[in-house]
């Protein structure tokens, strides 16, 4: 289904509160790595695209053909008025794409919200053409427990993030992939919700060079995997 063929007059009021934080969570480093992987001919697919922001923008940037797919149609409605690319509701794990019909994947912090992130990956490698790429960023799942302990949520509640990797064990999900991984360091947002936690946290994250850190001790996993 395409957002076109939805009725914004059939949602809620409350329903057309869509919060689309894409930009801020795929940063512009992050966004100049996966242009490079895009051209005219290129055809991209954003799981978990919200209301197109981040789809749009990379499409208006290299004239690439560009799918979004999000399960919630809010948000997919919202993001219809200003939208040059085809926007689909789906999930991850069950792609309304077709066998190869993608170039580029990206999924920017969108794997940790699908329950059965195998099966997404499985269907990332079923709608990838041959030596197609797939680009993830999400949580260490380390690093999100230390924050939510942080927080003093003693139970480490995951109803939101459902499916939180540590860097070995994103490594094993892509195991049939070759992969390159980044040391993203604390982007902004991450620097305020640490702040917001308690001033002395925001002084110190300030000050630790993550970027130089290992993969473990990284606020987020980065990886470039390509389909073998």
């Amino acid at each position: 289904m395409t957002v076109t063929d939805a009725d914004p007059n059939s949602l809620n009021s409350h329903e057309n509160v869509v919060f689309d934080r894409s930009l801020k969570t795929c940063p512009k480093w992050l966004r100049e790595r996966i242009i490079s992987d895009l051209s005219k001919e290129t055809r991209l697919l954003d799981i978990g695209c919200g209301a197109a922001t981040l789809t749009t923008h990379l499409k208006k940037e290299t004239g690439a053909e560009v799918i979004g797919v999000d399960v919630d149609r809010p948000s997919l409605v919202a993001g219809r008025s200003d939208n040059a690319s085809d926007l689909l509701l789906g999930e991850g794990a069950h792609l309304p794409i077709a066998d190869g019909a993608v170039d580029v994947i990206i999924a920017i912090e969108s794997i940790e919200h699908i329950p059965d992130a195998k099966e997404f990956v499985i269907e990332a490698r079923r709608v990838l053409s041959e030596g197609g790429v797939l680009w993830i960023k999400t949580p260490n799942r380390r690093a999100h427990d230390l924050f939510q302990l942080a927080k003093r949520n003693w139970s480490l509640n995951r109803h939101f993030h459902v499916s939180l990797f540590t860097p070995g064990e994103l490594q094993n999900t892509l195991s049939e992939w070759a992969q390159s991984w980044v040391r993203p360091g604390l982007a902004e947002y991450q620097r305020e919700k640490l702040a917001g936690i308690h001033p002395v946290i925001g002084w110190i994250a300030d000050r630790v060079p993550f970027e130089s850190l290992p993969l473990a001790t990284q606020p987020s996993l980065v990886v470039r995997a390509e389909r073998q």
